[in-house]
């Protein structure tokens, strides 16, 4: 078989640049780059920064015992269940107050929302149980008590809620304070 000389040498050389790249870094590497990282880095990642087999840093990591930490993301509570204020009945469960009319049932949640930066911000919103309107809402960086008045008086003013509507929220500290109740009941 004719074969050139020129594509033999290429094939020569093809052959050991593989070689050379197959040949895998010693383990030390991949524990040194696994500390430097501090223990965030999975196979994968050690992989893809050292440019060589993940299944090699795999096996290298399991024979030195070397696992990675997994971060926990951070998570803002919204409800603080477990306050001594007083809190009113569940007026939702029983059948007398069904759903009849706009304007006569509201529900309320807070709920946050991750900014870039890793900062949050709180919404806290007010929905028409009957049209699933949102009658208030607001934004805000606190979770305070001063936010749920500010949504309830934003639908006040709209007109939105009628006398002897009932507001049904869990029952967060935020929502069970005096202020709230003067909000509420004030026309």
């Amino acid at each position: 078989m004719k074969v050139n000389r020129s594509a033999t040498m290429l094939i020569e050389e093809a052959q050991a640049t593989w070689k050379a790249r197959s040949k895998p870094p010693p383990p030390s590497d991949v524990k040194e780059y696994f500390g430097s990282q501090r223990r965030r880095y999975g196979s994968r990642r050690i992989a893809a920064s050292l440019k060589i087999g993940r299944y090699f840093v795999r096996k290298v990591m399991k024979r030195e015992g070397l696992r990675a930490i997994a971060l926990k993301r951070f998570t803002p509570q919204t409800t603080d269940s477990k306050h001594g204020l007083p809190v009113c009945p569940n007026l939702l469960q029983t059948s007398a107050n069904a759903l009849t009319a706009n304007g006569k049932v509201f529900v309320g949640d807070i709920t946050y929302l991750r900014l870039a930066g890793g900062k949050f911000c709180y919404l806290a919103t007010l929905q028409d149980k009957f049209t699933r309107r949102i009658v208030g809402w607001k934004v805000g960086t606190r979770m305070t008590a001063q936010l749920i008045i500010d949504i309830f008086t934003q639908a006040k003013r709209r007109g939105l809620i009628g006398k002897g509507a009932i507001i049904h929220t869990d029952r967060g500290s935020q929502y069970v304070e005096r202020s709230i109740s003067k909000a509420a009941l004030s026309r």
